[in-house]
């Protein structure tokens, strides 16, 4: 309907700008948190949202759904109940006498940190909050549907409560008198228990009946699921979700080991982005034999080879770090103790650096697949694989910090591919903890993920949270389902309602109305003046040999580093790192999926190899961006 009006308005406050390594000086933190800074937290966040409501010419009656990421958690089972409680008594206060009768859901979580583009404590966000909480209320004429499990205890009782949970939520936003939803596509939002110490996770299964719920229900018109796993900073022991509904008798839950959603109708397509495999393989393959007995079928890793699977495991992490270890001048590890820490494995890691590395198969197109827990000498995956066959070829991957910051650059661009992004517009991002300890471990303070999103996402309202397990698909029910050591978004497009018709995106900038047909101008912001200069030298380049020399597509515009000094003016800083690497400028090009790099042979009779640089010009966005200046040339 044309008076259809759907609004995200989010509030961030947080004590510390990033995740805590240790989990000594984690629990520390957590003795010295207290209710009454939960409480003052979340009022501030409240008192932002609520402004910014009534900024918009709205009130709290018409926010229809809350969504709580929660991160500030207390030391004892007691403290850490108390305060949730507090932080959910504090929403309830705020919203008492101010909405209908049973008009607003809630749900949430507790993650392992919180992904922000603003807060309201911290002076210099770095993208990522921790200890403190983020919230979310969408503001919107439409019903809003949310539903729960009643107990995972096993896979079969997962799946039967998956299924439940959407049909729960599909019939509560039937309750609405107004039907003008049933035909809008949804998105269904799903935080849900996963793996952790100690206890086994059955999420996988979960999302097998959600998807069946999906199959079996057309009229749901649910075309994008998007979630993931709760969390607890890197301590990985006591999860909790939240769920409930506040009006006339208002009733918030703290669940544990449960899962929760929220089915939500859209006023226009969203946007999506992903990043599956910010991997690379180390070793050699090998093939890979699971017990045919035992079930689930395929989740349980009897041989690497003719190996002991803990043992081959070990022997390729020990090398591998073994050779970080002499790049940085560090002591080696030990291939012993990496086996006993493999062998201990139940959930998280206790040892942060093999969370890096998982296996890889050719189902799912190779997503890396966690180690969840060691019976011996068997070893069993976080989710099963699918297979006709026990035997199948693999391979050890290793997240690499590079692949993860140019993954969230991949995520960016396609969330905005075609068009920006509107202040009001929701994007919600869920992305693997284990990416943000990989940059931690390599010691990444600059470009990482979480500032890479605070600042493409500053114009929009950013939802996210680092997950324990990412869960995604579409009503085409592709699978895998459950995923680790990714990264999804999700924009949900904002729209005023009335005559106002869609708001102006932040980044577009238009003189006089767009034509029938046209497309948006592109353009390009950058991190420094030297990557400007480096990326305009490569188009030139490209431009020179693909539409004057007529080179082919695959030989033109390959350029040395030496040239983007000499030719480009770029600095030869920018260009070459102080250690001998690629610099900067270079960098942020690659990473941003720009250029492409190559090592191509050395001259004849000089020997040696030569690194080059080329413009990504397969990619659609580049590809319109060159097609854009030949045509103002």
């Amino acid at each position: 309907m044309a008076d259809d009006f759907f609004l995200g308005f989010a509030g961030h406050a947080h004590t510390r700008n990033d995740l805590i390594p240790d989990p000594n000086m984690a629990m520390q933190l957590r003795r010295e948190n207290s209710a009454e800074e939960a409480r003052r937290l979340t009022e501030a966040v409240l008192g932002k949202i609520e402004g910014d409501i009534s900024g918009a010419g709205h009130g709290l009656k018409d926010v229809k759904l809350l969504v709580l990421y929660l991160s500030y958690r207390g030391d004892t089972a007691e403290k850490d109940r108390l305060i949730g409680e507090t932080i959910l008594k504090a929403i309830e206060e705020r919203f008492k006498g101010k909405t209908a009768a049973e008009q607003l859901r809630l749900i949430g979580h507790t993650t392992a940190g919180e992904i922000e583009n603003q807060d309201l404590v911290l002076k210099e966000p770095s993208g990522i909050g921790y200890n403190g909480l983020s919230l979310l209320a969408l503001v919107t004429n439409l019903p809003i549907g949310i539903g729960r499990t009643q107990g995972m205890r096993t896979a079969k009782e997962a799946a039967e409560q998956g299924k439940e949970m959407a049909r729960d939520a599909w019939i509560d936003i039937n309750q609405s008198e107004s039907k003008e939803h049933v035909r809008k596509s949804k998105a269904l939002l799903v935080l849900t228990k996963g793996a952790n110490i100690g206890k086994l996770g059955y999420e996988y299964f979960m999302t097998d009946g959600i998807a069946e719920f999906i199959s079996g229900t057309r009229e749901a018109r649910i075309a994008n699921v998007l979630g993931g796993c709760s969390g607890d900073g890197i301590i990985g022991r006591n999860m909790h979700q939240y769920f409930g509904k506040l009006g006339g008798q208002s009733e918030l839950k703290i669940l544990d080991n449960e899962a929760v959603c929220a089915l939500i109708p859209l006023v226009d397509e969203p946007s999506f982005g992903l990043d599956l495999t910010p991997v690379r393989q180390i070793g050699e393959s090998h093939i890979f034999h699971f017990d045919p007995d035992a079930e689930p079928k395929y989740k349980f890793l009897k041989l690497i080879g003719d190996k002991d699977p803990r043992e081959v495991h070990a022997r390729t992490i020990c090398e591998n770090e073994a050779q970080i270890a002499r790049e940085r001048g560090l002591p080696p590890p030990s291939e012993k103790e990496l086996f006993e820490q493999i062998s201990e494995i139940d959930g998280i890691p206790l040892n942060l650096t093999l969370a890096k590395y998982a296996f890889a198969f050719p189902f799912g197109n190779y997503a890396p697949m966690s180690l969840l827990k060691a019976h011996g000498s068997t070893v069993e995956l976080l989710q099963p694989i699918r297979s006709h066959d026990p035997s199948i070829p693999g391979h050890i991957v290793i997240i690499d910090h590079g692949k993860v910051q140019k993954g969230a650059w991949n995520v960016f661009n396609m969330l905005r591919e075609n068009r920006d992004f509107g202040e009001r517009d929701t994007t919600f991002i869920v992305t693997c903890v284990s990416r943000r300890l990989a940059e931690m471990i390599a010691g990444c303070t600059s470009n990482t993920e979480g500032q890479i999103f605070k600042e493409k996402l500053s114009s929009t309202q950013v939802m996210g949270f680092l997950a324990y397990g990412e869960l995604s698909f579409t009503n085409l029910l592709q699978e895998p389902y459950i995923y680790t050591c990714s990264c999804w978004g999700m924009t949900l497009r904002s729209k005023p309602g009335g005559k106002e018709g869609r708001p102006a995106y932040a980044a577009v900038a238009q003189t006089e109305p767009p034509r029938v047909g046209a497309r948006e101008e592109l353009s390009f912001e950058f991190g420094s003046e030297a990557a400007q200069k480096a990326f305009s030298y490569i188009i030139d380049a490209f431009i020179d040999d693909y539409m004057r020399q007529k080179l082919s597509l695959e030989s033109s515009g390959w350029r040395t580093l030496v040239d983007t000094i000499k030719h480009g003016g770029v600095p030869k800083s920018s260009v070459y790192s102080a250690h001998g690497g690629i610099g900067g400028a270079i960098s942020e090009l690659e990473n941003r999926g720009l250029v492409e790099i190559r090592v191509f042979p050395g001259e004849r009779g000089r020997g040696g190899r030569i690194l080059k640089v080329r413009l990504a010009y397969e990619k659609e966005t580049v590809k319109r961006y060159v097609d854009q200046i030949v045509m103002k040339k």
